[in-house]
């Protein structure tokens, strides 16, 4: 099932260590690649970019939508939040 999506970006200023992927970027800014929703599980693969260069990281992260949330762009603005807590959303 496709659903629309509002395309954002987060970033973080400064050194950030992504314990998951085993690695560290300086200035990251990460985009949703994907999202996949099973049941009250979300999944979001993310693509993570060091000051605006060409290296793309992935990233994967999940989330339990157990509040029943409907609005995907909600969701993934959660999962997100719950995900990368430092981060800031892009204007």
């Amino acid at each position: 099932m496709a659903f629309a999506f509002e395309s954002k970006s987060w970033s973080y200023t400064g050194e950030k260590e992504f314990e998951n992927g085993g690695f560290t970027l300086l200035n990251p800014t990460v985009s949703v690649i994907s999202v996949s929703v099973q049941e009250s599980n979300v999944y979001v693969a993310l693509k993570a970019v060091e000051n605006n260069g060409v290296y793309n990281h992935n990233l994967n992260i999940q989330y339990n939508n157990a509040g029943g949330e409907t609005n995907l762009d909600t969701i993934v603005d959660s999962a997100v939040a719950a995900a990368l807590p430092d981060f800031t959303l892009d204007a």
